[in-house]
């Protein structure tokens, strides 16, 4: 969670507006007591009413300049949050872009939605409580502790109590719910991966008439996450009635003790009272320290998830020294030497000791049976995966002497399986040279038997593509 405040140091002239603003909001609160105190004291009980006014207007103006503090806090610390969860999603993207295959099976999709999206917004939510109170908890709580031990020193243990008492419930609360956050946050992985799954595979699905079995899953998972977030509301819920109870028992005995010091002249009536009310604000700054208690472990867990991403180097980058072909008779020529990849923890190589030319301008076919490795040779040319033994040359270099836009601008890739991103066809054609003519267009259309198709779709090539192909049969969408 530490990580998440050196976002902030990007934006120090409005974090330093934010803290300016505090100190004015916790000055003003503090501020009103004491002219209660003196209306109590020197207005009403003496009945001078020019001191009800004079002191009446003071307190008003205090009080309109605390809430337009308080509104500048409530600005700069939703505009600074809204910010920091901007730039940690920006860097999320930009880390997950950089991902070869090893990293994406390391985090399954599922889990890096929920990361760039459910734990970032936990994150910008705390960091908003966090920017309004932790500075103003502080800062009220000790001041109004010292203004109320100065009015009346004999009442102070009143305030001690409350406060120990306070204390106590915030800990047991805070270990209780720990544990949990960790729990919430897999189960919501979960639940985005058995609703992907559902979702990307209902087809066959309803082909297999599973669709009950699914169902069981989801309710399954859907349950899980419930109760966890039943149990973590009940925490909050159980809190909340507990510190009403300790204010107004606290309000009691001030009252009750008061009562007695103003009875015998040891106490004015408008110092009791003014005590009274700082003795509810170092109850509420502590209940704000017990909210942001509650919310911090849960936001920690999501920091802590979006930072393993980012903080996580791609295990293949380019290289410290690019190199570039030297010899123009090897131009377009691939070769494997001797080469040999297994994937990580698995028993035994999916290829093994493979060597073979492929020449420009032929056609070089690769045969075997389902599961021999024929899609994981395709995928060591482009360094989706690096070879565990051996070397591939590109034009008569090591494919990881290139850096890795100079490898790919080298290579075209037709995927296995078909993806259409959301556009036209015309957007989709384009999506790897974005600057061809239309002729170009057309030409690529006709060479991949999908002019056909295009021209008797509606609008041609300006045709709409839903997300993922979803609108064109599987042979429209390879071709």
């Amino acid at each position: 969670m530490l990580k998440t405040f050196f976002y902030i140091k990007k934006y120090w002239g409005l974090a330093l507006l934010l803290v300016v603003l505090v100190y004015i909001t916790a000055a003003a609160s503090l501020q009103l007591p004491d002219y209660m105190a003196t209306i109590i004291n020197q207005g009403i009980v003496l009945k001078n009413n020019s001191v009800i006014i004079d002191t009446g207007t003071k307190m008003l103006l205090v009080a309109l300049g605390g809430a337009v503090a308080t509104v500048g806090v409530a600005y700069c610390a939703s505009f600074i949050a809204s910010a920091v969860s901007r730039d940690m999603r920006e860097n999320v993207f930009s880390r997950v872009e950089s991902f070869s295959l090893v990293e994406f099976n390391r985090f399954s999709t599922a889990s890096l939605i929920t990361r760039s999206t459910n734990d970032i917004q936990q994150v910008q939510t705390v960091l908003v409580f966090i920017l309004r109170m932790i500075l103003q908890a502080p800062i009220m709580g000790i001041w109004a502790i010292i203004k109320a031990y100065n009015l009346a020193p004999s009442m102070s243990w009143l305030i001690g109590l409350a406060v120990i008492v306070l204390v106590g419930i915030i800990i047991v609360l805070f270990s209780i719910a720990l544990p949990k956050f960790a729990i919430l946050q897999k189960l919501v992985d979960k639940l985005n991966l058995v609703t992907r799954q559902n979702l990307t595979g209902l087809r066959v699905i309803r082909a297999f008439d599973n669709e009950r079995l699914e169902k069981d899953k989801f309710e399954k998972v859907n349950v899980d996450l419930t109760n966890a977030n039943l149990f973590v509301n009940r925490l909050m819920v159980v809190m909340q009635p507990l510190m009403m109870l300790i204010f107004n028992i606290t309000a009691l005995a001030i009252i009750w003790v008061g009562a007695h010091l103003v009875a015998s002249s040891s106490l004015q009536i408008g110092n009791m009272i003014a005590f009274m009310q700082y003795a509810m604000q170092v109850i509420m700054s502590f209940l704000m320290v017990s909210i942001i208690f509650i919310m911090v472990p849960r936001a920690a867990v999501s920091a802590n998830r979006v930072f393993e991403v980012i903080d996580t180097v791609p295990s293949i980058g380019d290289p410290k020294k690019s190199a570039s072909p030297t010899n123009e008779k090897l131009k377009g020529q691939v070769e494997f030497r001797n080469v040999t990849f297994s994937y990580n923890e698995a028993d035994a190589p999916i290829i093994k000791n493979i060597s073979f030319v492929a020449q420009p301008g032929q056609t070089t076919a690769i045969i075997g049976g389902t599961g021999s490795g024929k899609s994981t040779l395709i995928n060591l040319i482009p360094r989706f995966y690096d070879v565990t033994q051996g070397q591939i040359l590109l034009d008569g270099i090591d494919v990881r002497d290139y850096k890795l836009e100079d490898l790919y601008h080298k290579l075209g890739y037709a995927p296995q399986k078909g993806v259409l991103f959301s556009g036209t066809i015309e957007s989709n054609i384009k999506y790897g040279a974005p600057d061809i003519s239309d002729a170009a267009v057309k030409k690529a259309a006709r060479i991949a038997q999908a002019e056909e198709f295009v021209q008797q779709a509606e609008g041609h090539f300006e045709h709409t593509v839903a997300q993922g192909g979803a609108n064109v049969s599987g042979g429209q969408k390879q071709r």
